[in-house]
C-alpha cells in the first residue's frame, strides 16, 4: 500500500501493532508494547495517534480507501466478454492489492472487532449495487442478493489471506468469475 503521506513513526507504529496482535491478544496490547516494538517514544505515539484504537482505524481506513480507488470503475466491467476461465481485471487488481498487504489483511480480518470486515463488505455491496443498477432496470430482492455476493466474496478473501500459500491469485480469480457473472445475470433468466 502506498502510504506516502505517513511519516516514519506512524508506519513503524502501525507495523508494530499488526505484528504484535498476531502474538498478543489485542485486548492485552498496550501503547508501551507498541512503542517499544516500534522503537518510537510515547510522545511520538501521541503526536500521531489519540489512542490504540486510532492506530488500527487509520490503517483500516487507508486500506479501505485504496480498495475504493482500485474498484472505482467496477460497475463498467463487462463480465460477459470473458470466456471460460478468463481472469477479470477487477478481481486481479483487488487480489494483487490484498496479496501485497496480506499480513495487514490477515490481522484486520481476524480481529474481534468487525469494523473493518463490515466496512469492506459495504464497499463490495456498493460496488455490486452500482454494477447492478448499471446493467439492470429493476432488481427483485436487491438487498438479499447484495448480502449474498458480498458475504461470498468477503468469506473468500478471509479464507484466501489465511491460505494464500496454497491458493494462487489465478485460482481464486477463476472462481470469482463464474460466481459474479451468474450473480450479475441472475435477473436475466
Amino acid at each position: 500500500m502506498q502510504r506516502k503521506c505517513k511519516n516514519t513513526a506512524t508506519l513503524k507504529l502501525q507495523n508494530s501493532y499488526i505484528e504484535l496482535i498476531s502474538k498478543i491478544p489485542e485486548e492485552n496490547l498496550t501503547i508501551t508494547d507498541i512503542c517499544k516494538s516500534a522503537s518510537v517514544s510515547r510522545t511520538s505515539f501521541y503526536n500521531n495517534f489519540d489512542n490504540l484504537n486510532s492506530v488500527i482505524e487509520d490503517l483500516e481506513n487507508a486500506h479501505l480507501e485504496e480498495l475504493r480507488f482500485i474498484n472505482i470503475d467496477f460497475f463498467r466491467e463487462d463480465f460477459e466478454k470473458y470466456t471460460g476461465f478468463d481472469r477479470i481485471d477487477y478481481f486481479d487488481k483487488t487480489l494483487n492489492y490484498i496479496n501485497n498487504n496480506c499480513v495487514d489483511f490477515r490481522a484486520l480480518l481476524s480481529r474481534k472487532s468487525s469494523r473493518f470486515r463490515n466496512n469492506l463488505k459495504t464497499i463490495i455491496k456498493n460496488d455490486f449495487e452500482k454494477k447492478y443498477k448499471y446493467t439492470h432496470s429493476s432488481i427483485a430482492n436487491m438487498d438479499l442478493k447484495l448480502e449474498m455476493i458480498a458475504s461470498a466474496i468477503l468469506g473468500s478473501y478471509e479464507y484466501w489471506v489465511n491460505n494464500n500459500k496454497h491458493i494462487s491469485i489465478n485460482e481464486i480469480s477463476s472462481i470469482f468469475k463464474p460466481l459474479c457473472s451468474d450473480f450479475i445475470r441472475i435477473d436475466r433468466r
